[in-house]
């Protein structure tokens, strides 16, 4: 009488590395999208600072006659990814800290008043920002 040989328990070689092979082929999908929603997120949040900049940019051209050349003189605080400038011509968000580093949201405006936005850095050219 002859006894059963213990089964083998746990996984084949080659069923390990079929799963290693299919994680690889998703991580290397998932990283470059996950790095362009974190840049879409820093650049969010660029142009919501400076669209709520515009207020003051307005008000200060109202009340002095002549468009601000500093963040001081429309009271820009400070932006927890970067730093704010205000010229003559608009406004320039540029992140300098996190996911989006490099990357910037201007606020241009027009002598007429009209206000146009644009995005520049290595990174934003893949990413569509609504409101801009």
């Amino acid at each position: 009488m002859r006894h059963n040989p213990k089964k083998a328990k746990g996984f084949t070689l080659i069923e390990l590395m079929i799963v290693v092979a299919v994680i690889g082929v998703l991580a290397a999908i998932a990283v470059p999208k996950y790095q362009d929603y974190v840049i879409k997120g820093s650049l969010g949040s660029a142009l919501a600072t400076a669209t709520a900049l515009k207020t003051n940019y307005e008000d200060y051209v109202a009340v002095s006659g002549a468009a601000p050349t500093t963040s001081s003189a429309i009271k820009a605080t400070a932006f927890s990814l970067g730093a704010i400038s205000v010229t003559s011509g608009g406004i320039t968000v540029n992140i300098t800290e996190g996911g989006g580093k490099g990357n910037s949201v201007i606020l241009a405006r027009s002598t007429s008043g009209d206000w146009s936005c644009s995005t520049s850095g290595a990174g934003a050219s893949n990413v569509t920002l609504n409101g801009c």
